[in-house]
């Protein structure tokens, strides 16, 4: 299944447009790395985020809000997946702003 993000980050000071780009593609290196029919957690997915910062104890950015979904309708409900599902990320689906 094609999982679908939009993240919202709250900027700090030392925020650059590249940490946009860092938390993009854990997101989807995250996804791809699920198997077979593995939920998708919002607390997870705000973790993987989360540790995009360089320094954890002087972060350049927090997640304000995070939705998820199986289509573009999004929520901020984990996914539940059936056992013959296996969650992908792709570029297109996901945002971050």
């Amino acid at each position: 299944i094609d999982v679908h993000v939009k993240i919202q980050l709250k900027r700090y000071a030392g925020f650059t447009t590249a940490h946009l780009t860092d938390v993009k593609k854990a997101i989807i290196d995250y996804l791809n790395a699920q198997g077979i029919g593995s939920d998708i957690s919002v607390s997870t997915l705000t973790a993987v985020a989360i540790n995009q910062n360089e320094d954890i104890k002087a972060p350049t950015f927090g997640v304000q809000s995070i939705i998820i979904g199986k289509t573009a309708s999004m929520t901020s409900a984990d996914i539940d997946t059936n056992y013959n599902e296996i969650p992908r990320g792709i570029e297109a689906n996901i945002e971050v702003v």
